[in-house]
Parts: C-alpha cells; sequence; structure tokens
C-alpha cells in the first residue's frame, strides 16, 4: 500500500505526462483520506487548472492557504488561476504574498510577469523576468518570455538573442521557436520562419487537430482530397483560404472547415468544392492542412506571394440597399478600431475609437462603424459622430459588412478581420499597426505584399496610437486637397 507521499508522487508524474484525469482522482482520494492534507489541494489545484477548471481551481488553492496560511507555492499558483479569471489585483497580490513568505522564490515573479505582459504593463513584466532571472540564471521560460517582450518593444536583436538563450538552455522549446518564427517572417525571411512557425503546435494555446489522415506538406496532391481547416483568428481565415485554387490547379478535391460566421461571405471562394462549418462533422478527405500551413507547403516568399485581389466579392442586392442607406455627401470612411479580446496581443494591436477623432474633425468626413463585438460599448459616449448599424451584428453580419465596405471611399481599420475583409475585397483600405506589427504585415514599408490596395500606417513608439491617427490625418488632408491618392502605390 503506498504512502499518500508516494501517491502524490505517482499523481504527478501521471499529470507530468498528460494524463491529468488520473492524477486528479489520485489527488481527491487521498484527500477523501485526509481531509485536511494542504499539498493535496495544492495538486488538485493544478490539475484542475490545466483543465481550465479554474472555478474550482482557485476554490482548491484556497483550501490548500485556508489548512497552511504559509504555503507560497499555493499563493504562486493561485494567483496563475486569478488571472485567468480576470481577478487580476487579487492575482498581483497573491504574487506579492508568495515572495513575502519566501523572497528568493522565482516563480511568483515569473507568474507577475505573465500578468503584467496580459495587461499591456510590458516594462513592469520585463523587470519581473529580470528577477527571475537574477534567482534562477537558467530559466529558459523567463529568457524566452523577454524575448517576446523586446520583439514587442521593437527591440528585435534582443529579442532574438534572448529566444537564442532559450533554446541553448531548453532545446526545442516551442515558444522560444516561435519567437524567432515571428522574427524571420517579420523581416521577410520566409524560408526559415514558416519552417519555424510549425512549432505555434506545441505551445500550449493552439491544437493540431487529432485525424487520422496525414498533413499535406506539398507533395503530388493530384485526384486526392485535401481538407483546409480554419485554425486561429477570422482574419487568419480569410488571409490564407486564397490558397484553395492553387490546389485546385493541382488537381485536388478541395474541402474547406471554417468559422460558421465566415460561411455566407466564403462561398464564392475559387477553388473550393465543398464548404463545412468547422464545429460540424467532417465528410473523408485523404490529407488535411491547417490553413496557415500552406505558405510553408507551397514554398511561399517575397517573389510569389498569392496577391490576386479581389478574392472576395459582395452580394449585389446587398450592395444596392448599403448604397441607398449610406446616401449622402462627404468622404464615406469605415471604421474598426479593435480586434477580439481573445486575441493574446490585443493590447497592443486595438486602439480606441476615441483616438480617431483627429479623423472625425477633418471637414468634409463621414465616419461609419464596422466595429463588430468587442469595442462597440465605446460608441455610447464618443464624442463626435459615427453611423452605425445594429444589423452588421445578424446572420449575414459579414455580407453585409462586404456590401457596406464597397460603398465607402475608405476603410480605416486595425489588424483584424475588418482589414482583411477589405483586403480580400481589393477596397482602398489604411491599417493602423503596433510598433512591432504581426509578422503578416512585415517591417519598415508602406503596403502590404498580401493586400495590393491596402497602406500600412505604423507606430513609432510603442503605444503610440495618437502618432499614427495624426500620419492618417495628414494623409487624408492631402487627399482632400487632391495632392495624393488614397493608394499611392496602385494609382
Amino acid at each position: 500500500m503506498p504512502t499518500v507521499s508516494e501517491a502524490l508522487d505517482h499523481a504527478w508524474r501521471l499529470q507530468q505526462s498528460g494524463q491529468v484525469g488520473a492524477a486528479e482522482q489520485i489527488y481527491r482520494q487521498v484527500i477523501d483520506s485526509q481531509e485536511d492534507n494542504a499539498n493535496a489541494w495544492c495538486f488538485l489545484g493544478i490539475a484542475l487548472y490545466d483543465q481550465k477548471r479554474y472555478q474550482e481551481s482557485e476554490a482548491a488553492y484556497r483550501r490548500a492557504i485556508e489548512i497552511q496560511p504559509e504555503f507560497p507555492i499555493a499563493h504562486s499558483n493561485l494567483a496563475n488561476t486569478l488571472s485567468r479569471l480576470d481577478k487580476i489585483d487579487e492575482a498581483i497580490a497573491s504574487c506579492q504574498l508568495a515572495l513575502e513568505q519566501k523572497p528568493d522564490y522565482p516563480t511568483p515573479h515569473l507568474n507577475l510577469g505573465a500578468i503584467y505582459v496580459r495587461e499591456n504593463r510590458l516594462d513592469e513584466a520585463q523587470e519581473s523576468f529580470e528577477r527571475v532571472l537574477e534567482l534562477a540564471p537558467q530559466d529558459a521560460t523567463a529568457m524566452r518570455n523577454l524575448g517576446a517582450i523586446f520583439i514587442q518593444q521593437g527591440r528585435l536583436s534582443e529579442g532574438e538573442s534572448h529566444s537564442q538563450r532559450a533554446l541553448a538552455v531548453a532545446p526545442g522549446m516551442a515558444e522560444a521557436q516561435r519567437n524567432l518564427a515571428i522574427l524571420h517572417l517579420l523581416q521577410g525571411d520566409f524560408a526559415r520562419g514558416w519552417a519555424e512557425y510549425e512549432a505555434r503546435w506545441r505551445c500550449g494555446d493552439l491544437t493540431l487537430p487529432d485525424y487520422e489522415q496525414p498533413m499535406w506538406n506539398g507533395e503530388s496532391i493530384q485526384g486526392r482530397t485535401i481538407l483546409l481547416r480554419c485554425e486561429q483568428g477570422l482574419g487568419d481565415t480569410l488571409q490564407f483560404i486564397r490558397y484553395a485554387k492553387l490546389l485546385k490547379k493541382r488537381g485536388a478535391r478541395v474541402l474547406a472547415a471554417v468559422q460558421s460566421v465566415l460561411l455566407p461571405i466564403l462561398r464564392d471562394v475559387e477553388g473550393v468544392d465543398q464548404w463545412i462549418d468547422s464545429e460540424q462533422p467532417l465528410p473523408e478527405f485523404d490529407v488535411y492542412a491547417p490553413l496557415l500551413s500552406l505558405p510553408r507547403a507551397f514554398d511561399m516568399n517575397l517573389n510569389n506571394v498569392l496577391a490576386d485581389v479581389p478574392y472576395l466579392s459582395a452580394d449585389p442586392q446587398r450592395v444596392k440597399s448599403w448604397s441607398q442607406r449610406l446616401d449622402g455627401e462627404g468622404l464615406r470612411i469605415a471604421i474598426a478600431w479593435q480586434g477580439s479580446r481573445d486575441h493574446k496581443t490585443d493590447y497592443l494591436r486595438s486602439l480606441p475609437l476615441a483616438a480617431l477623432r483627429p479623423l472625425a474633425e477633418i471637414p468634409g468626413v463621414r465616419l461609419i462603424s464596422v466595429q463588430k463585438g468587442d469595442g462597440q460599448e465605446q460608441l455610447e459616449d464618443v464624442g463626435f459622430p459615427v453611423a452605425a448599424f445594429d444589423d452588421l451584428d445578424g446572420d449575414g453580419a459579414f455580407l453585409d459588412t462586404a456590401a457596406l465596405l464597397t460603398n465607402v471611399d475608405l476603410i480605416v481599420s486595425t489588424d483584424s478581420a475588418i482589414g482583411h475583409l477589405a483586403g480580400a475585397l481589393a477596397r482602398p483600405t489604411w491599417l493602423a499597426l503596433a510598433l512591432t506589427p504581426d509578422w503578416r504585415w512585415l517591417l519598415d514599408r508602406e503596403d502590404s505584399v498580401w493586400y495590393p490596395q491596402t497602406r500600412l500606417f505604423r507606430q513609432t513608439a510603442i503605444r503610440d496610437w495618437d502618432g499614427v491617427v495624426e500620419q492618417m490625418a495628414t494623409a487624408l488632408r492631402a487627399h482632400l486637397d487632391g495632392a495624393e491618392p488614397l493608394i499611392a502605390r496602385n494609382e
């Protein structure tokens, strides 16, 4: 008969091997026999956290702390759970309490850093991760987290060196490899970038489909059925569905499983034989490809980007209807200012609606909201005129949005699905980008290799959206004065 300590050790090994449910059962068995075993409650909190059962995890940690108040490990772990529950102040306090109890404990600093990153407090996050390395110089997680922060701050060489250091300490660390993939893609080194970007499947925030069929890697596809699978956000699907027609030209039968909200607008995309709601059962297929793995399979580089636009189109009847609804004088500018809050770096890519005031104050300009979901609440007290329409969030949301975008002179957007929709429709689009943008927008250029009718406006300092909007306002005044076109490279 194993001792309690042996049972907990065995359960922890099970959990480390991925058998979290089996580990949870053992922890509960220990608690049934020793209800006041603080270690068992703490282990249970970890198991519940790993299963995303955060409220139960919080309760388990709090029981451990109730039994043993001087328990820095439990306080530190509780902070992670509280952060997931959006109890940020409590999470920070929990880390600080752990450090009061054990000042030389690196893990609370690591957890604090992660919380600060989530809250866009990058300077404090940097300090936390640097403190971890003072206490534990070989901590690869702190190294790669610092690498990610430096990349976001535009300190690319430091970001690369810290990511490389992390890999030297922990070869194969997926998050560090993803950091390097982002750097290489940002710099246009697609040969290395696409290959390294496959590490995203090992980072924990994405799950590779568990299919019996193999992933397609560029081999002959003639006469075979391939399933294209959405994997990240709506914008990613809108951008990379363009590769379906290349597969069709190679003789494949092409199935596409995508987010249900996009099905209406994607129906006419060239090359797809059958569309499927990604949440529904799948028909038979021979091979599959996640959408963002297609550029690697096609050996895509800066010289062969598939930039044929438009590959989406708006419904003519809806276009006519929106033409009547938007009738009136002035330069029509559709605006979208925020992406989904679920995106891990939304704190960097989204700007407040209020920051667009300089555009609204230009005589002859009409702002029209095409914002969806998160961010719409800002319309309530923005303080300048913005037209908004409730039916842009209905069942045909993207069909109506596409029709509206076809009836405006310009789209101004953050890096979100609206920007991709406008680009795929070949509408004149201005994108507001963070200092270090998403890798697809590259560095130091005003044009997009993906969307020829898109112009890029970049921050020159982190979080400086006012500077970006002022650049736009200056360009807009010049356009209205007849001095420059909206999209110079295509005029």
